[in-house]
């Protein structure tokens, strides 16, 4: 851009030149050419040629961009007359350019002749004209100009009055005050900075642009532009020519601008709206320049009715819904709007609102219609997402009771005549037995395995839901015959059956009631009590059957009141359980209040797997040696081979591009393993295991890495929102923390373990006891053989001297534990013993000691 706007100056220049060397008539039209343009020695010509006609022999002018459209052109051209007696002239140009809207116009224009004419030519080439000899004190532009040398103080050679009038300075202060130095006249917070930057553009090239400030003379601080070149002479010294400009006005002016330019662009990336306009004449659309920037491919340039792109770019089920949008407008509708789901360049379809307003032109003859694409995917999801919340069951993702009521209330209202509908209520019979067998957690992934099995045994439009603690519902339209229902009863009995045998549950079965529309209930309230009362039937015959509703069946001969059962909340719907939508506080909470950590993340891992809907669930964790990585929990569906076998040693360096990733971002998505590169080392370890998907978070102990949550999909590509990222890595999180704090007790367990071992096999009787009851908290093998009616919280002194009081010579206390052999007569072991005191740390107590009796050597007597 910059190169384009020198080239521009510098043509036109050149071509000005020329026409006011050699036709002095257009002179008035060049300085003309911008209102207010100053032109000064416009007549410098024709005081030393008359009226005589002129020609340029050449010309050498150097461009010089200013920025904000501005050019600076200087140099001089070589002017000769008719008469070959008079002398040819040098001819001083320097031109001040602005561009507007594209066209490039005059702001100042400066012509003055150099020296007398001579006869071997100008004094001076062009060129010589901008080095440290030349006249610059004549160029008055706008601005300064000055000559200073590549030193550090750049020191001034030269400089204009108009450098004076920028700085408010005198000559003599110049010189005496600052010796002459531009570096000295530098704010010194800007100084350094700005060497730096001529240092920098100097190893580029000639040319330097920086800012700095100064202060004036009269206090004031002022914004400078120095835009300049080094020019170097024969000798080999180089000086920088620099045009300065006084900024400051436009540096605020910039700043503001900046500041809505930021404003601007933060709007328009938050709406991302894109602009169209549909020409109804000739059946095309345009469409804003932001277009490929949202969706990652060129603008669709057909009409939203007939494009084939439109086809292939919009999600099938709203393409209708756009032909009608475009049939309204076309019909001559004033506003239409419609919502669809169009695809980017990677073929995800998010959700966008456009709207068309129509425009009426030339007396009303309809000619185009403006239009606008509205990004509202973030909405629409968050209000599925809030839909789906308030109408899922929060554990099992299937309809929860209210749903379910208002979605069978609506079928069966919706019933033509001849139609039959049946409403299944199911219950599993005994599921405490569940809970008491497996804990709380175990009881959820039951309940999330019914709800899949019965989910995917069934058509889409039917009504599945979970409408208690461990009871479901199903509910189907378009019934043909009650052979058919149960058949497909007792389908759901056997896939029950199956289900249950899966991981010992054998001691589970379901009990099934079946109410028919219209004649068991037109209404829900009327199907469902019916339903229910043939499930109470169904349970009182025995369990794990089917049974209909007849007439009557929902009374009871004892008592004569009904056998509907009055159902509870469902926990997870209290909030005891699986929140909506917070799955990292139901993990959390199901870690804190979990007995054994290790199978409480273990069903975890299934649960949120089947949640999920992933092939594989798992946790890897950092070896102590820091190098490799174990495979310890894992999940898989039923379609998918375990691996954990197969991944106990894991080397860090064969998955670095992984790894490297997990440390540094916290989780690592690959939407599809073929993509990655062939060298990579996580391809090499995930193609083998079948794996098309992944997601893994990593675990962190102090912000270490200590290992990975993750998530496989062996079924094709997988897309995990943002959301669900975010929601993993927290839970991820969690785990890991509790993962290990689980691990750092098990090894102090198998530490105590190894201790006590130790302690067990010592030939001397070993005891610990408390330094303020006497109160005996420990006993090695030894000392329990010798001591067999010991009892842990026994006083020492009673249990092993048979006194009711402390030993005379006991060795407890400040002053006699010091590890120093204290000899007791042990009435329990009939000799003398040498008892050694040591205060030790005891389970979060203040302190207690360990005791340690040996035989006297030499003394008779058992050895205990």
């Amino acid at each position: 851009m910059e190169m384009e706007l020198e080239r521009a100056a510098l043509e036109l220049v050149e071509r000005k030149v020329r026409g006011y060397v050699e036709h002095p008539g257009l002179g008035p039209d060049w300085a003309a050419l911008a209102e207010g343009t100053d032109w000064a020695g416009k007549d410098c010509l024709e005081a030393l040629y008359g009226r005589a006609r002129l020609y340029v022999d050449g010309m050498e002018l150097i461009p010089s961009s200013l920025g904000e459209g501005l050019c600076l052109v200087t140099g001089a051209a070589a002017v000769r007359g008719e008469d070959p007696s008079r002398r040819t002239a040098a001819l001083r140009i320097s031109a001040l350019c602005l561009c507007v809207e594209d066209e490039m116009r005059l702001l100042h224009v400066h012509t003055s002749v150099q020296g007398e004419p001579s006869a071997s030519g100008p004094e001076r080439s062009p060129a010589d004209g901008w080095g440290p000899g030349a006249d610059l004190l004549s160029l008055d532009l706008p601005g300064a100009i000055i000559c200073c040398d590549n030193s550090p103080e750049l020191r001034l050679l030269q400089y204009s009055e108009g450098f004076l009038r920028l700085a408010g300075y005198t000559r003599e202060e110049v010189r005496d005050r600052f010796d002459g130095q531009l570096a000295g006249m530098i704010l010194p917070e800007d100084l350094e900075r700005t060497r730096g930057q001529i240092g920098e553009q100097l190893s580029r090239g000639a040319d330097r642009e920086v800012e700095y400030r100064i202060r004036r003379k009269d206090g004031a601080v002022i914004w400078v532009l120095d835009r300049g070149r080094l020019v170097r002479k024969g000798d080999g010294k180089g000086a920088f020519h620099c045009i300065l400009m006084d900024e400051t006005q436009d540096k605020h002016a910039r700043q503001k601008l900046q500041d809505s330019l930021e404003r601007y662009q933060i709007i328009s990336s938050q709406t991302n709206d894109v602009i169209f306009e549909w020409d109804l004449e000739h059946d095309t659309v345009r469409y804003s320049e932001n277009w490929r920037q949202k969706f990652g491919y060129p603008p669709l340039l057909d009409t939203p009715e007939a494009g084939t792109q439109w086809d292939e770019r919009i999600h099938p089920e709203d393409r209708e819904n756009l032909y009608e949008l475009a049939r309204r407008v076309k019909s001559g509708v004033p506003y239409a709007e419609a919502e669809a789901r169009i695809s980017n360049a990677e073929g995800r379809h998010s959700w966008y609102r456009i709207r068309i307003t129509l425009q009426h032109l030339e007396g009303g003859t309809r000619r185009r219609a403006v239009g606008i694409v509205i990004d509202i995917d973030s909405i629409k999801r968050q209000t599925q997402k809030l839909r789906r919340m308030a109408e899922q069951d929060t554990l099992t993702g299937i309809y929860n009771r209210r749903t379910a009521q208002e979605l069978i209330a609506q079928k069966l209202e919706g019933m033509v005549p001849g139609e039959m509908g049946a409403l299944f209520v199911l219950d599993v019979d005994d599921f405490k037995l569940v809970n008491d067998r497996y804990g709380h957690l175990g009881g959820d992934a039951v309940l999330t395995d019914i709800a899949g099995a019965l989910k995917g045994s069934f058509r889409g439009e039917d009504i599945v839901a979970r409408i208690g603690g461990d009871e479901f519902c199903v509910y189907l339209s378009g019934v043909r015959s009650r052979e058919i229902l149960a058949q497909k009863a007792e389908e759901m009995l056997k896939l029950f059956r199956r289900l249950m045998e899966r991981e010992d549950r054998h001691c589970l079965s379901c009990s099934i009631g079946v109410a028919v529309s219209p004649q068991d209930g037109e209404d829900y309230h009327s199907l469902f009590r019916n339903a229910d009362a043939a499930l109470y039937c169904a349970k009182d015959k025995g369990k794990n059957q089917v049974t209909f509703y007849v007439h009557g069946m929902g009374w009871s001969e004892r008592k004569g009141t009904t056998l509907v059962r009055e159902r509870g909340e469902i926990e997870s719907e209290r909030g005891e359980g699986f929140q909506s939508g917070d799955l990292a506080g139901y993990v959390f909470r199901t870690l804190y209040e979990a007995g054994d950590v290790g199978r409480a993340i273990a069903l975890l891992l299934e649960i949120i797997g089947k949640k999920m809907r992933v092939s594989r669930a798992y946790i890897f964790e950092l070896e102590e040696d820091g190098q490799y990585l174990r495979n310890t929990f894992e999940w898989c569906d039923e379609q998918t081979q375990p691996e954990i076998g197969n991944l106990q040693r894991v080397e860090l360096e064969s998955i670095k591009d992984s790894i490297d990733v997990l440390k540094e971002k916290g989780a690592l998505y690959i939407r599809d393993v073929s993509k990655l590169p062939k060298e990579s080392g996580t391809r090499m370890i995930l193609e083998p295991q079948g794996i098309h998907a992944m997601l893994q978070c990593a675990v962190r102990s102090g912000g270490t890495f200590k290992g990975t949550v993750g998530f496989d999909e062996c079924r094709g590509a997988y897309v995990w929102t943002k959301e669900q990222v975010e929601v993993l890595s927290l839970v991820a999180d969690i785990v890991g923390t509790f993962l290990v704090r689980y691990r750092a007790q098990e090894k102090a367990e198998r530490m105590a373990e190894d201790l006590t071992a130790i302690l067990n096999h010592q030939q001397a009787c070993i005891y610990v006891v408390d330094p303020d009851t006497h109160a005996v908290l420990f006993v090695n093998d030894r000392t329990r053989k010798a001591a067999p009616e010991l009892r842990l919280g026994d006083t020492c002194y009673r249990a092993f001297f048979g006194n009711d009081t402390p030993c005379p010579a006991c060795p407890l206390g400040d002053e006699q534990a010091d590890g120093t052999g204290r000899r007791i007569f042990s009435r329990l072991l009939g000799r003398e013993v040498e008892a050694v005191a040591t205060e030790i740390p005891w389970r979060g107590r203040r302190g207690a000691y360990l005791i340690s009796c040996y035989p006297v050597e030499g003394e008779g007597g058992g050895s205990g």
